[in-house]
């Protein structure tokens, strides 16, 4: 119940992070998405619509815009408690996606 009442957050340039956005409101979980500044517009806001919060990282010329998304995502979940949920490096993520 605590771990459910501090809420997920997760990194997404969209896809992923308005799927986890819906889920999460739908089960009255609060949901962070880290999306890079340039990921689209309307990739953000509909991961607001979904009721996510969405919080905009950085893209660093050279560095992949996932790595530095990951990172602020890593940075909200130490500093709230939110569990962090990994787009692709989780088997139960691969197998929803399957």
């Amino acid at each position: 119940p605590e771990q459910r009442d501090r809420g997920v957050v997760a990194f997404s340039s969209g896809n992923f992070g308005q799927g986890l956005a819906a889920a999460a409101t739908s089960a009255g979980v609060q949901s962070t998405i880290v999306m890079p500044e340039n990921a689209p517009l309307s990739k953000q806001d509909r991961a607001q619509i979904y009721g996510a919060h969405v919080t905009l990282s950085k893209v660093i010329p050279g560095t992949n815009r996932e790595v530095t998304a990951a990172a602020e995502a890593e940075k909200v979940s130490e500093m709230e408690g939110k569990t962090l949920l990994h787009p692709f490096e989780d088997r139960e993520v691969i197998a929803g996606q399957g």
